[in-house]
Parts: structure tokens; C-alpha cells; sequence
């Protein structure tokens, strides 16, 4: 089988995400709940800006606007 060319460069991406993600939680003393409030805030603002695109691509609007 043949991987596609981003597959490692994903793994190796997930990899230092996860590496930083416990230099954090270490260097700051978070408990898991504060490092998946980081995390599902960042995710959060990520999506808002994909439904925008998704929904107006070639428009300023925000994704709520119709």
C-alpha cells in the first residue's frame, strides 16, 4: 500500500504537538481539564474560521451571516 506523501508529515506533526502539549502541562502544572480547554478553544476558533469559508468562500461575512 501506498501512504500519501503528507501521512508521515502528519505523524511527525502529531507527534511535537504532543510532545509540546506535555512541556506545557508540565511547565505550568495544568491538569488534563485546563490542557483540553486550550485545546478545545483553539479547535473551536479553527472551525469558525472553516464554516466561514464553507459558507461564504469569496465573501467577508461571518459564518452566522446570511
Amino acid at each position: 500500500m501506498k501512504l500519501h506523501p503528507r501521512t508521515q508529515i502528519v505523524s511527525k506533526a502529531q507527534s511535537e504537538l504532543v510532545h509540546f502539549m506535555l512541556t506545557l502541562e508540565q511547565k505550568h502544572g495544568l491538569t488534563y481539564g485546563e490542557l483540553v480547554k486550550i485545546l478545545s478553544l483553539r479547535v473551536a476558533d479553527l472551525a469558525k474560521y472553516m464554516i466561514r469559508d464553507e459558507r461564504h468562500p469569496d465573501s467577508d461575512k461571518r459564518g452566522d451571516e446570511d
